[in-house]
């Protein structure tokens, strides 16, 4: 449901470092905001601090928000905690890949399929080094005479 901003009351917050604010607007500049704030029942902000403080910055008169009854100050505490604490960040190796998509899903056809075709490569390495072990020799076909090829390290 969206409320009037100015209908929101924001009291002392556990969160003191805002962190990146600005990236965070030009997200929901470009898609929008994707998760409302958390509000109870008497209009008192309980999760979504940061994405209130950009709506404002935005100058927008209303915001989405999932409106939770929290009776004590108790429940309104435990809600901000939680929402802060429960959610997972990516780990390294997902950025990566976030990044590697973001770069495949902007790229023209042909680059696309290069990027395919380097992914492609790439798993067939990992599949031999995998089958065959580093260090390994491949075998020889029979009737070929001289030392084994090393598979590349």
């Amino acid at each position: 449901m969206k409320v009037s901003i100015a209908t929101i009351r924001v009291r002392k917050r556990i969160r003191r470092d805002l962190g990146d604010i600005e990236s965070l607007r030009e997200s929901i500049q470009r898609i929008g905001m994707i998760t409302p704030i958390i509000i109870s029942d008497d209009r008192e902000l309980l999760a979504g601090y940061r994405r209130l403080l950009v709506a404002q910055q935005l100058g927008w008169n209303e915001i989405e928000c999932h409106v939770v009854k929290a009776g004590s100050r108790r429940a309104k505490f435990d809600i901000e905690v939680e929402e802060n604490i429960s959610r997972k960040g990516f780990s390294p190796q997902e950025i990566d890949y976030i990044d590697d998509e973001r770069r495949y899903l902007n790229a023209s056809l042909l680059r696309k399929f290069l990027i395919l075709l380097m992914r492609l490569l790439h798993a067939l390495v990992a599949w031999a080094s995998s089958s065959f072990g580093a260090g390994r020799r491949c075998r020889r076909p029979s009737g070929v005479e001289g030392s084994s090829p090393q598979l590349p390290q």
